[in-house]
Formats: structure tokens, C-alpha cells, sequence
């Protein structure tokens, strides 16, 4: 129960963020259960994507979903991929466009890996 708690919350966080087309569009493929977390988001009709740091929305979910920040990390990130990856499943005529910031959400594990140091050999 606490992942699908966490799971809403960070959806509804991201359409703070997502322009009116992004959220219709992503409402439109999602279950029910997960549309309704775009709903508060709706009735704004932002033209665009609202800019953030990553670092501010992870604070957001941390304070929010009162999580640690590896955690709200972790899942603004799955949750990020799994809304591209249904857009893209659902054949949507939209893909996903979070604010610049956001994008580094949806980079590769493999360039993530890239980015950190090596581990120490033991």
C-alpha cells in the first residue's frame, strides 16, 4: 500500500509541472486508479511545462510522501519512465516532455553508470 501511496504522490507532483497536453495525454492511457492523480493538475490549463531543479522536486516528494531522498530519487524516476513507456505502449500521439531539469530523469542506467566513479577494488 505504501509504494501505490508514494506512486500517486509522485504522479501528482509531476503534473504540477507537465503542460495541459501532457497531462490529458497522460491521463488518457493510464488506469483510473492513476489518471485521477492528474486531475488537481486539469483544471490549470498550462500551455507549457513548468521549469524546476531536480533537486527542488525531489524535495518536494521527500516532504511529501515523506520519504528519504534516495528513495524519492528513485521513484520520480521509475515513475518518469513508466508514463514514457506507457505513452509509447498505449501508441499515444504525444510523448513525454517534462521540464528540462526533469529529463535527467529518464536518462539510461547505462549512462548513469557512466557519470559515477568506479568502485574501489577490495
Amino acid at each position: 500500500m505504501r509504494a501505490h501511496d508514494v506512486t500517486i504522490i509522485t504522479m501528482r507532483t509531476f503534473a504540477e509541472y507537465l503542460s495541459a497536453e501532457q497531462i490529458e495525454a497522460i491521463a488518457s492511457v493510464l488506469p483510473a486508479v492513476f489518471a485521477e492523480a492528474f486531475d488537481a493538475a486539469r483544471g490549470e490549463k498550462r500551455p507549457q511545462a513548468v521549469e524546476t531543479s531536480l533537486e527542488a522536486f525531489e524535495e518536494q516528494l521527500v516532504a511529501r510522501a515523506e520519504v528519504g531522498h534516495k528513495t524519492a530519487g528513485d521513484v520520480a524516476r521509475a515513475v518518469a519512465r513508466v508514463l514514457r513507456t506507457t505513452l509509447v505502449e498505449e501508441k499515444a500521439q504525444i510523448k513525454l516532455e517534462l521540464p528540462h531539469e526533469l529529463d535527467k530523469l529518464l536518462e539510461s542506467d547505462e549512462s548513469e553508470a557512466l557519470k559515477k566513479p568506479a568502485a574501489a577494488p577490495t
